[in-house]
């Protein structure tokens, strides 16, 4: 059991922790990560490997196979043959995830978590995130982690040093509370500052310069918002990508002699399906994900500072300081600060002052 950290009571009532990161923390954020991916992952890959061979040996007719007890050792050597391929793909993704880890979190980064009476905020160094707990679909206290859900994906993941025992106790009945008087979406129009702003309806943004020398941009979401977040974050050259990987599975299939029914059985083929069915997946629950958070009406507000960068899209407040963004990705419909290769920010396109990207390139990490 991890030991949680002494706190500090904020102003508003609300409890802050910190601590400073080592390398254990992106361990267990990796080990974390890569254990939930698996949890579908291995069964899609077994189950995989078990159509590969019984349907091999349905469609060779063997006569030898005409008993129950050759039929169930196909299917054993299917499930061995997925679980063999399972393991090295494993440890190469717990291990590519632990380099993108340790570039947001690196050594040494100072790391903050607050819970309020009914939100929760989480920072690392510079990059901070605050959401209310209305908007949570479930919150999971574990041995080794705090976990927030919004549409069944993690928005929030807390090192259990930084929940202290009387947060954890209450925590997730404290939501289940919230979430009976209020539903999600009720807030998302409310508390931007974006009202005041003159904002003239769904889609519709606004640049003004403030007079003490910040630029804030104000907008109204749209039904269309997340559509077009998701598609800037799978950009044109990803798409591309995966569809060359798919060509290539296929046309490997029909190299390989495949005949008839036996190309939608082959191994190529089976990986190309895999392949497609996660890139689908996590297209959707992007989308799903962003759309919970910006419902149509959400207020999203932009202000942006010489050294930081403050968004608040609906009930969602994420501050980023411009010496943590190390990368800058424009697409068409919006703009992508990143650490390392890891979005911290996005924000529409429409919202982006003239100037910023390359104030951004010129005077920070990029």
């Amino acid at each position: 059991m991890v030991v949680p950290h002494p706190h500090s009571i904020l102003p508003d009532g609300g409890v802050q922790t910190s601590m400073i990161a080592d390398r254990s923390v992106a361990r267990r954020l990796a080990t974390h990560t890569v254990a939930r991916r698996a949890r579908w992952l291995i069964p899609a890959i077994v189950v995989a490997g078990l159509i590969l061979s019984l349907s091999t040996v349905a469609l060779g007719n063997s006569p030898g196979f005409d008993t129950l007890l050759d039929w169930a050792l196909a299917m054993v050597l299917g499930v061995i043959v997925g679980g063999v391929i399972t393991l090295p793909m494993l440890v190469l993704m717990w291990w590519m995830t632990l380099r993108q880890v340790r570039t947001l979190i690196p050594d040494g980064t100072l790391l903050t978590s607050e819970f309020g009476a009914d939100w929760i905020g989480y920072g690392a160094d510079g990059i901070h995130t605050r959401l209310r707990l209305s908007e949570l679909d479930r919150i999971r206290v574990s041995r080794t982690h705090l976990v927030a859900f919004v549409a069944g994906q993690p928005v929030l993941i807390i090192p259990r040093e930084l929940v202290p025992n009387e947060v954890a106790e209450g925590i997730v009945q404290r939501h289940r509370e919230i979430r009976a008087v209020h539903r999600p979406g009720d807030a998302g129009a409310q508390g931007s500052g974006a009202e005041h702003a003159g904002v003239d309806g769904p889609g519709s943004a606004r640049i003004v310069n403030d007079a003490d020398g910040t630029t804030v941009a104000t907008m109204v979401a749209d039904r269309g918002l997340p559509m077009r977040l998701v598609r800037a974050t799978f950009t044109g050259s990803s798409l591309v990508l995966c569809v060359v990987a798919v060509a290539i599975l296929v046309a490997w299939a029909i190299i390989d002699d495949a005949e008839g029914a036996g190309i939608l059985v082959s191994a190529p083929v089976i990986g190309a399906v895999v392949f497609v069915g996660v890139l689908a997946t996590s297209y959707w629950q992007l989308f799903a994900r962003l759309r919970r958070l910006m419902p149509v009406g959400a207020q999203l507000y932009v202000r942006y500072s010489p050294d930081r960068v403050e968004a608040t899209y609906g009930t969602v407040a994420t501050s980023v300081s411009l010496t943590d963004v190390t990368r800058i990705r424009e697409t068409r419909a919006a703009i992508d600060l990143c650490h390392g290769r890891t979005p911290v920010l996005t924000i529409p396109a429409d919202m982006v002052p003239p100037g910023f990207v390359d104030h951004v390139r010129t005077n920070c990490n990029t």
